[in-house]
């Protein structure tokens, strides 16, 4: 049997114009190529699977090809062979993970003084080099500050924040990029035709998304799907072989967690564990569904939904730690249970700047009334008559019911809402009620109105015309709560005034030379 070579070998690019998605890069070194003002020290720094180690073995080939009069290698000559090969005596490609020690370091160097055997570079290529220990590091830091002009370092890391800036300073530098998902798109479907692999759209969009920007990973997990799918790559196999959710699925089910609909997002979660949904994929897809959501409001791609940002930002956080905490449960699935009823279950937030716009004005605002569904049961038999009560006839004896049986109710009239107007007809009725509200924090006037409906039928005034008239920057009358703020501060600058004429304190302050910091009322007691 002839042994199997793996795509992500089989397709590694052997010159610049086959490494995809690092155009940047790649044009930068081909200027210097050209320029010949190649540095005696370079870093490539990326996510894995972008192209840096196979960047670095390219751009070996090209400082030691004899045969190419352009910026690529050649890669037929025999030097261009051996690099590919792994052979050539003056490119040593080593790997710092397993090279750490500054004993291994300074072996390594001792080879940089001595001329190449038969190139004109005697290249030395460090991959994952942040794994060098400290002492290796200023062993390594000595050469690259007087080189030999024969020496070529090239370094890649995954972790450039963890190597010294005595080193960085010493290198140029180049961030590769992760790979677009329309380039690795386009880079897969070419390799499959030439492979002749039959393939759909939805099962390589899926390797796509699983390989996040790596075209090592992306590669992988195609050489994986094609076995799964005995020489195909299909939506059913790559969904099954990955793990992956049903997308629409993950979003229905988030709308019951941002509706709050507990009964109905167990039962949807119930199918997902049915299917063998992990509960770590399952959270992470939430994620990404909330994350998309937020970015669409921020960018005004999206509709704007009725959840503010603050709450799905706080849906988020709930989320994110309850993600890692899935992954130290004994039962994972419990634990993500739990973690979905709590998002399920949090409090509404209004939007921040329309929470500020209201406190800054003295009101002390609520929560939005939760959205009622509709259920259709068998009611049962109305309960008596009560005794009919008398309505109130003046805004006061509205608050005072309001405060005696709806404490809610009666904390939005303190705060948010100035009232317009409250008539009543001969017999001392209340017919029409005349609103104004203080700002849009927690709804529209018709919202405001929905809720205070309820209340008014249940207390003998279905019959009341209401109207909410909109936040407005005209003068206003006051709301109850601004009132009574109000006439406590001219209260007690009166009492501090007849304090401070009292004879009595003037001849204290007089006598001991004090001052009269505040004045408060003192509550009577029977």
């Amino acid at each position: 049997m002839t042994a199997y070579v793996v795509l992500a070998r089989r397709w590694r690019p052997r010159n610049f114009a086959s490494l995809i998605g690092q155009q940047h890069v790649v044009q930068a070194l081909q200027n210097a190529l050209i320029a010949g003002r190649m540095p005696h020290a370079i870093l490539f720094s990326g996510t894995r699977g972008v192209g840096k180690t196979t960047l670095a073995r390219i751009l070996a080939m090209r400082l030691n090809c004899r045969e190419t009069t352009t910026p690529e290698p050649c890669g037929q000559c025999p030097s261009c062979a051996e690099v590919i090969s792994g052979s050539h005596p003056d490119v040593m490609e080593i790997d710092a993970a397993s090279r750490t020690k500054v004993e291994q370091m300074r072996e390594l160097l001792e080879l940089a003084p001595y001329a190449p055997t038969s190139a004109p570079y005697k290249v030395f290529i460090l991959d994952e080099v942040h794994m060098l220990s400290t002492q290796a590091f200023n062993a390594l830091l000595k050469t690259l500050e007087e080189p030999p002009s024969h020496v070529k370092f090239i370094f890649a890391t995954t972790e450039p924040r963890k190597i010294p800036a005595t080193i960085l300073s010493r290198c140029q530098r180049h961030d590769l990029k992760r790979v677009t998902a329309a380039t690795l798109t386009s880079h897969l479907e070419a390799i499959l035709t030439s492979e002749g692999i039959a393939w759909d759209d939805a099962g390589l969009q899926a390797v796509v998304t699983a390989a996040d920007g790596s075209v090592r990973d992306g590669l992988s997990l195609l050489d994986q799907a094609i076995a799964h799918g005995n020489g195909t790559v299909r939506h059913e196999t790559v969904h099954t072989l990955l793990g992956l959710t049903d997308q629409d699925a993950v979003t229905r089910l988030l709308e019951h967690l941002l509706a709050g609909q507990g009964p109905e997002l167990l039962q949807a979660l119930d199918q997902f564990h049915a299917g063998g949904v992990e509960p770590n994929a399952l959270a992470r897809d939430l994620l990404d569904q909330v994350h998309q959501r937020v970015r669409a409001r921020v960018t005004r791609t999206g509709p704007v939904g009725p959840h503010s940002l603050e709450h799905l930002q706080m849906v988020y956080q709930t989320l994110l730690k309850g993600e890692g905490e899935i992954k130290f449960a004994q039962k994972p699935a419990q634990a993500l249970e739990m973690m979905l009823l709590r998002a399920a279950y949090l409090r509404p937030i209004p939007e921040l700047d329309k929470l500020i716009a209201s406190l800054s004005t003295g009101g002390a605002p609520q929560p939005p009334p939760t959205p009622v569904r509709p259920v259709m049961a068998a009611l049962p038999p109305p309960p008596p008559a009560p005794e009919r009560v008398k309505p109130p006839a003046t805004w006061e004896q509205l608050l005072s019911l309001a405060k005696e049986h709806d404490p809610e109710v009666h904390l939005r009239f303190l705060s948010q809402v100035a009232c317009l107007a409250f008539d009543k007809d001969a017999g001392e009725n209340p017919v029409r009620l005349h609103l104004q509200l203080l700002d849009d924090c927690f709804g529209t006037p018709e919202q405001f109105r929905a809720m205070l409906e309820p209340f008014l039928a249940r207390h003998g005034m279905a019959g009341l015309r209401i109207k909410v008239d909109p936040p407005s920057g005209a003068p206003r009358p006051e709301t109850t709560l601004e009132q009574n703020e109000r006439q406590a501060r001219e209260h007690r600058a009166t009492l501090e005034q007849e304090v401070k004429a009292h004879p009595m304190v003037q001849r204290f302050m007089t006598e001991f030379d004090a001052r009269l910091i505040g004045v408060e009322a003192m509550e009577q007691t029977s």
